[in-house]
């Protein structure tokens, strides 16, 4: 959750939360986490977001979660990769 409240809290500036991504990305693997395993968690978090926010998760705001997901679980994925790759 704390994560998640410095995603947001990043969303204007995504680039400055990219260097929390990858770290946290690398501390994954060693909890078995594989690329696979974002997709249904970014459904699980739109999901929620939809249910919380009820009408005012919109289409925009939708997109942007989406996109910003997007983003960082590419980012994370290939911290991740390159971490396994070095192992």
């Amino acid at each position: 959750m704390t994560t998640l409240g410095v995603v947001v809290n990043g969303l204007k500036n995504l680039d400055a939360v990219l260097p929390a991504a990858r770290a946290l990305a690398v501390k994954h693997v060693g909890y078995g986490v594989k690329a696979e395993h974002y997709v249904p968690v970014g459904e699980a978090l739109i999901s929620t977001l939809d249910r919380g926010l009820g009408p005012d998760f919109t289409d925009e705001v939708r997109g942007a979660w989406v996109a910003a997901y997007g983003a960082l679980s590419g980012v994370m994925i290939a911290a991740a990769d390159e971490k396994r790759d070095a192992a």
